[in-house]
This record gives C-alpha cells, structure tokens and sequence, in this order.
C-alpha cells in the first residue's frame, strides 16, 4: 500500500467519522490517538520510515478507533447485532480496540527495538514488547479514570463500561493477549517483511484475524451464556466434548511421535547400517540409542532414573494437584482451590525450568 492511499482512507475515514457523530466530546477522545498517530508518523516519514505491514496495521487500529468515536464503542452497530445473534450481555467493540491496543503497538515496538539495536537476544526483545504494550493498556485505562473524574457521568460512552465491572481488567487482558498473539504469529511475519520477502507478512496476518475471529466469538459466547444464566446441560455436555477431543488429539499426538520413534528404531536405522546404504552413510553402525549418520562423536544415552523420572512424576502429580483443585471449586472450599491452584503453578515453573536446562545442554545447539 503506497503512501498516497495510506493517507487518502485515512483522511475520508475521519471525515465521515467526524459528520454528526453520536457524540462529539466522545468522538475527540476516540480520535486523538489516531491524529496523534498520523502527526507522528508524518513528522518520521523520511527520517525513520517503517515496514509496509506495520503502516498497515497502524491504518487499522486508527479505523478501529475512527469507528468507535463515531457510534461510540457501546453504540456500535455491527456488535450491537452480534449481541443480539450471539446473546452476549453488553456490545463488545471495547474488547476490539483493547486486542489492537495490545496487537498492533507489539508490532511498532518490535519493529524499533530491533532496528534501534536497544536489547540483544529473542527473550529480551519479546520481555520488553509485552512490557510495553501493557504500559500503553495501563496508561489508557488511567486516562479514561481521568476522563471521568473531570466530566463525570458523560464519559460514559468514552469509558464504554456498560456497567460491566471487570471491564478495565478485560481490556488489559485482550491488550496483553494481542501482544503475545503478534509477538508468536506475526514475528515472523514481520521478519520476512523487513527483509523484503513479498506477502510473507500479509499472510499470517490473515491467518491470525481468522483465528482472533474464532477465538473472540467463543469466549464472548461463553461469557455472555454465563452472566446470563443460560448455562445448561447441553452446554456442559458441549464442555465435555470439547475437553474429550483434546483428550484424543493429545493421544494422537503421542501416537504419532511414538509411530515415528519406532519406526527410526525398528527400521530406519538398521537400513542405515546396512551394506545397500555403504555409499550414503559409511560406517554408520546399527546401534541405539543413535545420534544420527552425521554425528560421530559417541553417543551417552539418558538414564531413565534421571530427568525422564522426574519429568514423569511431574506430569502425574499435576493432574493430582488440579483434580484436588477442582474438587475443592466444586465444593465451595476456598483454600484448598489456592493451594490446589498454587501447587500447579509451582509444578509448571518447576518443569519450564528442566525443559531450559535440557534445551541448553543440548550438544547440537553449542
């Protein structure tokens, strides 16, 4: 998208935003971010040009906002349907802009650590990303406090609470959710833009508002089924069946990594070894465990008493740990549901960690 069409949607989309919107102190609190946005970009336009996806992407949240200041955020048309057809309790749009808010500053903030050389290394970089895209979700929800304390009970439709409680939590959750979602859909994406691979970027940003459409529609069925009441058998049967296919994806999963395990050992690596494959791998020798026709140095196998042990007793006491947890939701118990939910945590920081130290003291990444 060249420069010209850029500022041409741009420009007629704010207009029409701006022609007898719903409310126009509304409408100048919803726009601001996004002239602010345009002003910034104009004045770094030469001096520091950024990547065809993320001008894109800026294009998008200040549509996102353009919308909003015009039918305000409660008021939108669209979601006002999908309230109705979905049975949702409040308009959602809110919940769109706070996922972009997250989303699309992930982009422009990986894109100028990385050029700008401010951290070395992937964890960082991804760390701060995050960091940041929560401060711009916290700052805002500071000034909408503000917005309200000076205007009272007329920035309502700025707020676009709708009476909803958890709204500011909600909205830094799909903030820090469109952050995480960029960072692991879209980096390389990103990547491949930058490098001036054509459409790399474009694709997976399709791919990723397919699976955020999925994702948005779903939890905002279930949320709006339980504030409602409308929670029922066939609901929970839909909960079991949905729990039972992830249970059956997962033995396949093992199914198929075992399949392959086997069929290395049982039948790869004798052929391998055999006089017919002299030519492609001499010298390799039927053995196990192998390390591969490329690897000479030998091969130490782990014991079983050893990481693959703990790993194992790791896996069974954590679905002890939530069974326990579940029982004591089930039956009102408060403390033990925390201890049941901190014990899991533990197990799960606990098993990151022998998963980092295994992956570095892997020979073949040194």
């Amino acid at each position: 998208m060249g420069p010209l069409l850029w500022g041409a949607i741009y420009l007629a989309v704010l207009v029409w935003s701006g022609i007898e919107p719903k409310d126009i102190y509304t409408w100048f609190l919803e726009v601001l971010p996004a002239l602010i946005g345009g002003g910034v970009l104009l004045a770094n336009r030469r001096r520091f040009p950024l990547t065809p996806l993320v001008y894109i992407l800026i294009l998008i949240h200040s549509l996102i906002l353009m919308q909003g200041g015009h039918y305000t955020y409660a008021e939108e048309p669209f979601f006002n349907w999908l309230k109705e057809v979905l049975g949702w309790p409040r308009n959602n749009y809110d919940k769109v802009g706070h996922l972009a808010q997250g989303f699309i500053p992930a982009m422009v903030a990986r894109e100028i650590l990385l050029r700008k050389a401010v951290v070395r290394g992937r964890g960082w970089l991804n760390f701060l990303v995050v960091c940041v895209c929560l401060a711009i979700s916290a700052f805002y929800e500071l000034l909408e406090w503000w917005t309200a304390l000076l205007s009272g009970s007329g920035a309502d439709a700025f707020l676009a609470t709708q009476g909803y409680i958890w709204d500011t939590q909600s909205d830094m959750g799909l903030a820090l959710l469109g952050a995480i979602m960029a960072l692991l859909l879209l980096a390389s994406g990103a990547v491949l833009t930058m490098n001036s691979i054509a459409n790399g970027g474009f694709l997976l940003l399709g791919g990723f508002v397919v699976l955020v459409v999925m994702l948005f529609g779903w939890f905002g069925r279930v949320i709006g089924e339980s504030e409602s009441g409308s929670y029922n058998p066939q609901v929970d049967r839909s909960f079991r069946w949905a729990m039972a296919w992830f249970i059956f994806s997962e033995v396949m999963f093992f199914a198929a990594f075992f399949g392959a395990l086997f069929y290395v050992r049982v039948l790869s690596v004798p052929d391998l070894a055999s006089p017919d494959q002299a030519l492609l791998w001499d010298g390799f020798k039927n053995q196990w465990p192998s390390a591969g026709p490329a690897v000479k140095d030998p091969f130490t196998p782990m014991h079983a008493w050893g990481i693959p042990a703990i790993n194992t007793l790791l896996l069974l006491s954590s679905g002890v740990t939530v069974t326990w947890a579940h029982w004591g939701l089930i039956a009102n118990k408060r403390q033990q549901l925390i201890i049941g939910l901190a014990l899991i945590e533990s197990l799960t920081i606990y098993g990151l960690v022998i998963s980092l130290i295994l992956l570095f003291a892997n020979p073949l990444l040194k």
